[in-house]
Protein backbone atom coordinates (compact mmCIF):
# COMPACT_ATOMS: atom_id res chain seq x y z
CA UNK A 1 0.00 0.00 0.00
CA UNK A 2 2.86 2.36 0.78
CA UNK A 3 4.45 1.64 -2.62
CA UNK A 4 1.13 2.40 -4.35
CA UNK A 5 0.86 5.73 -2.52
CA UNK A 6 4.47 6.55 -3.40
CA UNK A 7 3.66 6.06 -7.09
CA UNK A 8 0.15 7.58 -7.11
CA UNK A 9 1.09 10.84 -5.39
CA UNK A 10 3.66 12.07 -7.97
CA UNK A 11 1.43 10.93 -10.84
CA UNK A 12 -1.49 12.84 -9.32
CA UNK A 13 0.64 15.95 -8.99
CA UNK A 14 1.63 15.76 -12.66
CA UNK A 15 -1.98 15.32 -13.79
CA UNK A 16 -3.22 18.15 -11.57
CA UNK A 17 -0.49 20.46 -12.85
CA UNK A 18 -1.51 19.90 -16.47
CA UNK A 19 -5.20 20.51 -15.80
CA UNK A 20 -4.74 23.95 -14.22
CA UNK A 21 -4.42 26.85 -16.66
CA UNK A 22 -1.43 29.05 -16.06
CA UNK A 23 -2.31 32.54 -14.82
CA UNK A 24 0.03 35.32 -15.97
CA UNK A 25 1.84 37.10 -13.15
CA UNK A 26 1.34 40.50 -14.76
CA UNK A 27 -2.09 41.84 -15.69
CA UNK A 28 -3.00 42.58 -19.29
CA UNK A 29 -2.61 46.13 -20.53
CA UNK A 30 -5.59 48.34 -19.84
CA UNK A 31 -6.66 46.43 -16.75
CA UNK A 32 -7.08 48.74 -13.78
CA UNK A 33 -5.73 47.25 -10.59
CA UNK A 34 -4.59 48.77 -7.35
CA UNK A 35 -0.92 48.58 -6.44
CA UNK A 36 -1.31 47.12 -2.95
CA UNK A 37 2.39 47.56 -2.20
CA UNK A 38 2.43 51.24 -3.09
CA UNK A 39 4.06 53.30 -0.33
CA UNK A 40 1.49 56.05 -0.93
CA UNK A 41 -1.91 54.80 -2.12
CA UNK A 42 -2.95 58.38 -2.89
CA UNK A 43 -0.59 58.27 -5.88
CA UNK A 44 -2.27 55.13 -7.19
CA UNK A 45 -4.41 55.87 -10.29
CA UNK A 46 -6.84 53.09 -9.36
CA UNK A 47 -7.42 54.65 -5.94
CA UNK A 48 -7.95 58.09 -7.45
CA UNK A 49 -10.37 56.71 -10.02
CA UNK A 50 -12.44 54.99 -7.36
CA UNK A 51 -12.52 58.16 -5.26
CA UNK A 52 -13.68 60.12 -8.32
CA UNK A 53 -16.52 57.61 -8.84
CA UNK A 54 -17.52 57.91 -5.17
CA UNK A 55 -17.58 61.71 -5.29
CA UNK A 56 -19.68 61.66 -8.47
CA UNK A 57 -22.12 59.23 -6.82
CA UNK A 58 -22.45 61.53 -3.80
CA UNK A 59 -23.04 64.54 -6.04
CA UNK A 60 -25.67 62.68 -8.04
CA UNK A 61 -27.42 61.66 -4.83
CA UNK A 62 -27.37 65.29 -3.72
CA UNK A 63 -28.90 66.44 -7.02
CA UNK A 64 -31.57 63.73 -7.04
CA UNK A 65 -32.69 63.77 -3.40
CA UNK A 66 -31.21 66.93 -1.88
CA UNK A 67 -29.54 64.78 0.76
CA UNK A 68 -25.88 64.50 1.80
CA UNK A 69 -25.00 67.70 -0.06
CA UNK A 70 -22.53 68.83 2.61
CA UNK A 71 -20.76 65.48 2.36
CA UNK A 72 -20.65 65.72 -1.44
CA UNK A 73 -19.19 69.24 -1.29
CA UNK A 74 -16.58 68.17 1.28
CA UNK A 75 -15.69 65.08 -0.79
CA UNK A 76 -15.22 67.21 -3.92
CA UNK A 77 -12.97 69.63 -2.00
CA UNK A 78 -10.94 66.74 -0.58
CA UNK A 79 -10.54 65.20 -4.04
CA UNK A 80 -9.46 68.55 -5.52
CA UNK A 81 -6.91 68.94 -2.72
CA UNK A 82 -5.67 65.41 -3.27
CA UNK A 83 -5.25 65.95 -7.02
CA UNK A 84 -3.51 69.32 -6.57
CA UNK A 85 -1.00 67.71 -4.20
CA UNK A 86 0.13 65.28 -6.90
Amino acid sequence: MLVGAAIAFPVGMLVADRAEPKVPLRPERGVSIRDVFSPNPRDDPHFLGRQQENVEALEEHCRDRSEMCAEAKAARAWLAELESAR
